[in-house]
């Protein structure tokens, strides 16, 4: 049968796709089921959301090429699968959540999340069969880990029961078991560089998405018991414990925002040479025990104050190869990813609201913390050991500092009411313990790295009947990007992200952005074959549009 959309442009294909799904959805807004009792509340929400993505440029020569000089043999194909002009995202998106509770000192959550990308169930544009480090699948094609977390995929989110309860009349007390997320301190963008980092994995498929993300909005859950005890209204004390351990979730080799083909669900392989390569074998995970964490909690005058210390798995891999040369094949052994494990962090942090401003810092210090190195290299068999006793990774202690600002504006000139936000992270690496020489830790890093990201939304209410508008621009720069401790973007570069949002009646809302990258470009290993601290995403600017219904 004849396409009736054909003679359209393919982003108007997308628009009438989202809004011809999203206008099947029924009238009403969340569920509230009623029982015929007063002391049981359930509340059932429900949002079906499209999303659609093109990219607006062409892949660099730095990036697909090597006679330009870049080292693309294994980071090339998240460029080549997508050519300019070419959709990166055509999505629909639910998200379900189911809240039960009795008398409000007993219940628990389910929240689970589907979604289906067309982008990923068919064919790539990659042309470069001699670089595709897929191995189970053509070079113009998505491996099935690729196609699968990105194009087709339906998970549990929230899963857990809680109660609260008064030990005495002055106290009171909150426990929660099971899957949930859990954030400590005081961070807004850099959660990675705080406390917060080592208590969730965080997805940054998502963040890469719309980069300027609260980190609330990308954190992600895990199976833990967490429990927090109002001493007085000065004085409280949490602590959580956690029986499971998730990986944060990287975009996946080939997926438009990878920049490592041998990163994380898809790779296969990556090439060490043109025709030589390492094939993907058995990550190196650590344990899901010996993870936990304490908290205390005061207000002095205006100011809240926070201690913390906590014990975790890193999230983020290091780089394992492992050589078995051979004269008869192009397969010269194994790569893998190695998780570091007991790290230790020890924090402070204060928060305090002076005028419409709400101004928070927060300070950490991480031991047997990895560093910035490159790929341990073992031959024939020999392990890349995890465990914090003998490393092949270079490790050290870290010290951390994130300072922001959160500000609800009231009206002006500009608008009704405005959001702005700031948040600057600085790290150093304060000593390396291990593995400190130049084959193991990056020669190119420094021991400071700085970053900063400052997001402005003016609000506009009832420009139509129903019709509210909040235009936005958030901007990163990161001055000082190759930190030992831990990079924080590309070096000098970072990206800029113009938007719209709209909501209609309280339940339609929509948005459409345009994010532009900048600063040097380069692949993630440069012709040295160390880190290149570069800009990876400069040619990959991209509109994004989504529409969604609340019902």
């Amino acid at each position: 049968m004849k396409n009736r959309y054909a003679h359209l442009s393919l982003p108007f294909k997308m628009m009438a796709t989202a809004v011809a799904t999203l206008l099947f959805v029924t009238d009403g807004q969340a569920v509230e089921i009623e029982t015929g009792n007063p002391d049981v509340n359930i509340r059932f929400d429900n949002t079906l959301k499209y999303s659609g993505g093109l990219r607006t440029g062409s892949p660099l020569a730095r990036y697909v090429n090597p006679a330009a000089g870049g080292n693309m043999m294994s980071t090339d194909d998240g460029d080549q699968n997508f050519k300019k002009g070419s959709p990166i995202s055509n999505r629909i998106d639910l998200l379900s959540e189911l809240d039960f509770d009795f008398r409000k000192t007993i219940g628990f959550r389910v929240s689970g999340a589907a979604w289906y990308d067309t982008v990923y169930n068919r064919t790539n544009s990659n042309n470069s069969p001699g670089t595709a480090n897929s191995l189970s699948v053509p070079y113009n094609e998505f491996t099935d880990a690729t196609r699968n977390l990105h194009g087709r995929k339906a998970e549990i989110l929230d899963a857990f029961v809680w109660a609260n309860f008064k030990p005495t009349d002055e106290m009171r007390a909150q426990v929660k078991a099971g899957r949930h997320s859990l954030l400590w301190g005081e961070s807004l963008f850099y959660s990675g560089n705080a406390i917060a980092g080592g208590m969730a994995p965080f997805d940054v498929i998502k963040l890469a998405s719309v980069p300027s993300t609260p980190a609330k909005e990308f954190v992600m859950p895990v199976g833990q018991l967490s429990g927090q005890l109002q001493i007085s209204p000065e004085w409280s004390v949490a602590a959580y414990w956690q029986y499971d351990w998730r990986r944060t979730r990287l975009p996946a080799a080939g997926s438009y925002f990878s920049s490592g083909d041998l990163l994380d669900a898809g790779g296969e392989r990556i090439f060490v040479g043109p025709g030589p390569y390492l094939t993907r074998t058995q990550d190196s995970e650590p344990s899901s025990k010996k993870q936990f964490g304490f908290a205390l909690k005061t207000r002095v005058e205006d100011a809240d104050i926070g201690l913390y210390a906590i014990q975790y798995h890193a999230k983020l891999p290091q780089l394992a190869f492992n050589f078995v040369p051979s004269a008869t094949s192009m397969d010269q052994g194994t790569y893998s990813l190695v998780f570091p494990e007991r790290i230790r962090a020890f924090g402070a942090s204060i928060s305090q609201t002076v005028g419409n401003f709400n101004l928070a810092a927060e300070a950490s210090i991480r031991h047997n913390s990895p560093l910035q190195s490159l790929p341990s290299t073992s031959f024939y068999g020999a392990p890349a050991i995890s465990t914090s006793g003998n490393p092949l990774y270079a490790v050290g202690t870290t010290g951390h500092i994130n300072v922001n600002a959160l500000a609800m504006l009231g009206p002006s000139f500009i608008a009704s009411s405005a959001t702005l936000m700031g948040e600057v992270a600085w790290n150093r690496m304060l000593s390396c313990k291990s593995n400190c020489g130049p084959t193991v830790l990056d020669p190119g890093v420094t021991r400071d790295a700085l970053s900063l990201r400052v997001s402005y939304s003016p609000n506009y209410y009832n420009v139509m009947d129903g019709l509210d508008l909040s235009p936005s621009i958030s901007v990163s720069y990161n001055p000082k990007g190759k930190g030992a401790a831990g990079p924080m973007g590309p070096h000098k570069g970072g990206d800029v992200t113009l938007g719209v949002d709209a909501t209609y009646l309280g339940v339609w809302k929509a948005a459409l952005s345009y994010t532009r990258y900048y600063g040097s470009a380069d692949n993630i290993f440069n012709t040295a074959n160390t880190y290149s601290f570069a800009q990876t995403l400069r040619d990959r600017d991209f509109i994004s549009f989504t529409l969604s219904r609340a019902f």
